[in-house]
């Protein structure tokens, strides 16, 4: 009884400090760059209200964090990352917080960057932690950076208990290609490999996205082999019955057929528009 009542003062501290330092500090350093509302409360009040807490403490900004994901603007990924900085300060075991502000959460060609540097943040704190230079490269493969995408790969697999694959992904970086079918792999590998239901909920939006790319790159090479030629876009392949609608983009503005991709290697790539 005790306990639950000492959870609970903790909880309403810190809902205090939220509120109290929100009116005290009108353009906080913890949130530089998000939208009025988005408020996170610096390092400090956090630390000196959690106490004894700061585990407690750590969750409830994981949470806000997680909850910020999905949605539209700009404004929510600095949103996102100062939630995810406080969880992984109060508790730096929070690796998972990484991997959410790194990979689940950014889009787009100006995000993905923001998650490469926080993920650096992490690999800092974290030395040992082989997942985040892990998700730094594939990170840096997403954005066409393979030589960048390589050395984390190396930097990964040179730390002791990493998997023995990284070093052939380090090979395959050099590529110059887009690689949906392999970027689908890491992110179902990883899924597979968590037990938290709320990250496993958040990956989910990104692995769908990553399966309708597949299927329709699939779906692109059936229709060069029965009719050989590439489609002109993909309403072709609703027009010739090879699927009935395009699917949904659930993480950027809508599918097309990458025409920059076609020559002998890559034909027929699919792209999302994120930007």
């Amino acid at each position: 009884m005790i306990s639950r009542l000492l959870v609970f003062l903790a909880v309403t501290s810190f809902a205090g400090v939220i509120f109290l330092s929100s009116v005290f500090h009108s353009a906080p350093s913890a949130q530089k760059n998000a939208a009025p509302g988005l408020y996170v409360p610096p390092y400090p009040y956090v630390n000196f209200i959690a106490g004894t807490f700061k585990t407690t403490a750590a969750d409830i900004f994981f949470v806000r964090a997680i909850l910020g994901v999905g949605e539209a603007g700009p404004e929510y990924i600095h949103y996102i990352l100062a939630n995810l900085r406080l969880a992984t300060a109060l508790d730096s075991r929070m690796i998972y917080a990484y991997i959410v502000g790194g990979v689940v959460a950014p889009r787009g060609s100006v995000e993905v960057p923001l998650g490469i540097g926080f993920l650096k943040e992490g690999m800092e704190r974290n030395p040992l932690e082989w997942k985040l230079p892990f998700w730094i490269a594939f990170n840096y493969f997403q954005i066409n950076d393979y030589e960048k995408a390589a050395e984390f790969y190396r930097k990964a697999s040179d730390i002791p208990g990493a998997p023995r694959y990284l070093r052939s992904l380090a090979t395959l970086s050099y590529y110059k290609a887009g690689k949906s079918e392999l970027a689908l792999a890491f992110l179902e590998g990883f899924q597979n490999s968590l037990s938290d239901p709320k990250v496993v909920g958040a990956l989910e939006r990104k692995i769908t996205w990553l399966k309708n790319i597949v299927i329709l790159e699939q779906k692109v090479a059936e229709f060069k082999s029965e009719f050989g030629r590439l489609p002109e876009d993909l309403n072709e392949l609703v027009k010739k019955g090879l699927i009935k609608k395009i699917p949904e983009d659930t993480f950027g503005k809508g599918y097309y057929l990458d025409k920059r991709w076609y020559d002998r290697r890559y034909e027929g790539k699919v792209r999302s528009r994120l930007d």
